[in-house]
């Protein structure tokens, strides 16, 4: 079944752990309704059927087992329905294991969730009340729900577009020959060119005394949100604060790191 969704998705690629937005790095974490009232509005998905791709090379909270997933959301009704798949590698073979569990989000926050075999449903069924339930599928595919969340939420910036990158044709027909499955087409995110937001200087309740980097971020306006450039903010003469922010040449960029 999560092999047809695929096929039949439309598909995107994003930064390392699915973190588009630099959510991971939010302190403390905001809870998911909160993310999706204040920032994917309308909470839909702009296609029936999406895929989701993105390594895992920099996990925020620790190592993890595999290095790769695939997220298929589906729009159902008033409701958005998730699955997914992990790559690790196994004797030195890239292997994809579907995900033992699966949900459904709300516009309100809100998680319907099951388990997709009777092992995981049996986990499910041993814990005792509403918390614990929302902690394991937390833990078992909070990195996949979060970046469905965060791909709605750019998107729902007026400023943000998608650009579709197509699969070299000549490897594609080689692949063909060895009767392997093709390259997919796939999409990115970018700052649309005719609408941009940019911040400049220091003033409001978040002016600092000494130049710092201000990251890139959404901002609500009073009829639209808006994706706001990374920029340089503060007073010179009151000093620098230097912080590294790292980008890597062979990854898709995050929103606020792409390269003008």
């Amino acid at each position: 079944m999560l092999v047809a969704e695929i096929e039949q998705s439309v598909k995107f690629k994003m930064p390392d752990c699915g973190d588009l937005l630099g959510w991971q790095e939010m302190n403390p974490p905001r809870e998911l309704g909160e993310l999706i009232a204040t920032y994917a509005q309308p909470f839909r998905l702009p296609y029936e059927t999406i895929a989701i791709e993105y390594s895992v090379r920099n996990n925020p909270n620790g190592a993890a087992n595999f290095d790769a997933s695939v997220v298929v959301a589906k729009q159902i009704g008033d409701a958005i329905s998730i699955l997914y798949a992990s790559r690790a590698t196994v004797n030195g073979l890239k292997v994809w294991t579907p995900g033992d569990f699966g949900c459904s989000l709300y516009a309100d926050g809100g998680i319907g969730y099951g388990g997709l075999i009777p092992d995981a449903q049996a986990i499910l069924d041993s814990l005792h009340t509403w918390e614990a339930k929302m902690a394991r599928i937390g833990d078992e595919m909070g990195w996949e729900i979060r970046a469905v969340v965060q791909l709605v939420a750019a998107l729902a910036c007026r400023n943000v577009a998608q650009r579709v990158i197509h699969p070299s044709s000549a490897i594609n027909k080689k692949r063909a020959r060895s009767g392997k499955q093709p390259f997919y087409s796939y999409r990115i995110l970018e700052i649309g060119e005719g609408d941009q937001a940019a911040e400049s200087g220091a003033g409001g309740s978040h002016a600092s005394p000494r130049v710092h980097l201000r990251r890139g971020h959404i901002r609500r306006l009073p009829d639209r949100n808006v994706w706001v450039n990374a920029c340089v903010v503060g007073n010179k003469a009151m000093g620098m604060v230097t912080k590294d922010y790292a980008f890597r040449s062979d990854s898709v960029p995050k929103i606020a790191e792409r390269m003008h």
